[in-house]
């Protein structure tokens, strides 16, 4: 995935806007993008189903925070938002590389330096990864919501009273 950071940004906002079911469903679609555009490696089918399908959707576990960022938006909180998407972000990444993690160690554990333990050399490499992602997402969204909470927030639409319509 040559656009990580990306990757986790996007999933995120669509996790704080709409939700975790439009999260997941994102992720999942942007794994298949991945693969229609030939952006994936593939060793094994199972391989290939954990880091494309299943880590990707994790990202959407952030919109399981949905509804407590957009409640500090709606009382003016901005404070209290910027640590509910930081928290958000941290959840979705952790989903997301739990399972990287658990690939690293099972198919590729054998690039592993010699004499390294796989389940260190996956600890390494996609913990630092984790970390590094998670702190440029959540920053990058603090940021973009601190200039436009329109990002998360939905637009209200006002309900019509029925007097009006007669």
């Amino acid at each position: 995935d040559t656009l990580f950071p990306y990757t986790t940004l996007f999933r995120s906002i669509v996790s704080l806007r709409w939700g975790m079911k439009a999260g997941v469903l994102s992720g999942f679609l942007w794994g298949l993008l991945q693969v229609a555009t030939g952006d994936f490696y593939f060793l094994t089918v199972t391989q290939f189903l954990i880091e494309y399908f299943i880590a990707f959707a994790c990202i959407g576990f952030a919109g399981l925070l949905y509804p407590l960022v957009y409640a500090a938006f709606e009382e003016n909180q901005t404070t209290k938002a910027s640590g509910w998407i930081i928290v958000a972000v941290l959840v979705g990444s952790l989903a997301r590389y739990f399972w990287h993690f658990i690939a690293g160690v099972i198919f590729w554990g054998s690039f592993a330096p010699k004499g390294m333990s796989p389940v260190i050399y996956s600890l390494v490499v996609n913990g630092g990864t984790m970390f590094g992602v998670s702190v440029l997402c959540a920053f990058v969204l603090i940021l973009l919501t601190r200039t436009s909470s329109r990002l998360i927030m939905k637009k209200r639409i006002k309900k019509v009273e029925m007097s009006i319509l007669k």
